[in-house]
């Protein structure tokens, strides 16, 4: 009868070697055919296949990374791409009573100087009563004049967001996804409700289907009126709107022209989006990879972030998101979103949400964030062109100036305790 013996001690070390190194091949494997096939599994080919307009063409299947790392612009796939993305100007309307009324406009302005972006302020001097039509006309004003887009090309991107916006990744981010997927009409943000707009209106009766799996969204057969969770994203959130220059230029001509004969009195620019939708003239944002409307979808919210720590010599040119900091994730489609709209009922939840972002409190980028700022400025649309201010100027009271004092005194306190 053969005996057993236990297997030597080096081959034990061998296997538990080979063990450990496949998994560590399988967590940093940002590709993988089973990643693939989840993520092109958020939309339904069918609800896309049966409409019957050029609407249809539109799947915006998510094609995007497996972990955060792969958000970085120098990774080798992005980095092919980087000189040929098109540039992209952000505009925010935006007038100085609105903008000072609480913190929200400095924090969204914050947010933009912290992840490159460029942002210009229109409306700033505006006092009319009726600042949300204000947007249409402002933006379209200045697309149609040459003193504001003499050094515009055709195929820029031009991207307008409401001031209450977080943006949470780079121009560059925003660009690339919007070629990869959208890049046919004007691309705006989904929404879950038709308003302001009549639920028996055409604006809302001949929304598209969105092209979702239903089952993502736990519908029931009778949704109850007020719980927006249980609906699918098929209207317009006219709070952040993009696309290409020329196309831009054309679309807010024919917004202006419509507000010439629009029958909606109320001060409202999203039941002019809601038509446009119907009309199949814009596109949807379904799966919320550009920008991501919150006010009625929160509870699809989460940050994910690292324990991992910038050395004090690290290069003061890195990108921050290279080493996980906290960004706000769509559990349901598994990617951050490039802008984060905290209108409706999540305004207040922006308070609770901000001190989680990572250039917000956090002291493991407190350098970075304080360089960019002060390097930062914020452009303003002029009669007769565009003036530049510091983010200090406009912003003064923001917390990011007042940290040196706040590190100082906690040094103080630790070394008194």
């Amino acid at each position: 009868m053969a005996l057993n013996h236990p297997p030597p001690l080096r081959l034990i070390i061998i296997a538990l070697i080979v063990f450990i190194i496949g998994i560590v091949s399988i967590s940093h494997h940002e590709s993988s055919p089973s990643w693939s096939r989840l993520s092109k599994s958020f939309v339904d080919n069918r609800a896309s296949s049966s409409s019957s307009s050029s609407f249809s063409s539109h799947s915006p299947t998510y094609h995007g990374p497996s972990s955060i790392s792969s958000l970085s612009l120098k990774d080798s796939k992005s980095h092919a791409h980087h000189d040929t993305l098109p540039k992209v100007h952000l505009f925010i309307p935006i007038n100085q009573r609105f903008a000072y009324k609480d913190d929200v406009f400095c924090k969204s302005i914050q947010s933009a100087i912290v992840n490159g972006w460029e942002p210009i302020l229109f409306n700033w001097e505006l006092i009319h009563a009726e600042h949300k039509k204000e947007k249409i006309r402002g933006l379209q004003k200045i697309l149609s004049s040459s003193k504001y887009t003499s050094n515009f090309h055709d195929d820029d991107l031009i991207f307008m967001m409401d001031a209450d916006v977080c943006l949470q990744l780079p121009p560059q981010v925003l660009a690339k996804r919007f070629v990869e997927e959208y890049d046919k009409k004007v691309l705006v943000a989904a929404e879950k409700n038709c308003s302001p707009n009549g639920k028996n209106t055409h604006a809302c009766l001949d929304a598209p289907p969105a092209p979702l799996i239903e089952e993502l969204f736990w519908l029931s057969e009778e949704p109850h009126v007020l719980d927006l969770s249980e609906k699918l994203p098929t209207h317009a959130n006219s709070g952040t709107v993009l696309g290409r220059f020329k196309k831009m230029k054309k679309f807010y001509n024919e917004l202006v022209e419509f507000m010439k004969d629009d029958p909606f009195t109320d001060d409202d620019d999203q039941h002019l989006f809601n038509e446009a939708v119907a009309d199949r003239k814009v596109d949807l944002d379904f799966t919320a990879r550009l920008f991501w409307p919150a006010g009625d979808d929160s509870a699809n919210f989460m940050f994910m972030n690292t324990p991992q720590s910038v050395q004090d010599d690290a290069d003061p040119g890195i990108t921050p998101w290279e080493l996980y900091p906290p960004l706000g994730w769509h559990t349901l489609f598994g990617h951050p979103p490039v802008g984060i709209h905290f209108a409706g009922d999540v305004k207040d939840r922006k308070k609770e949400w901000w001190n989680k972002l990572w250039w917000a409190s956090h002291k493991r980028f407190r350098r970075i964030v304080r360089e960019r700022m002060d390097r930062g400025q914020v452009e303003f649309v002029e009669e007769d062109g565009y003036s530049r201010k510091t983010i200090q100027e406009v912003c003064p009271k923001l917390e990011v100036w007042d940290w040196d004092l706040l590190d100082t005194r906690e040094l103080h306190e630790t070394e008194q305790a």
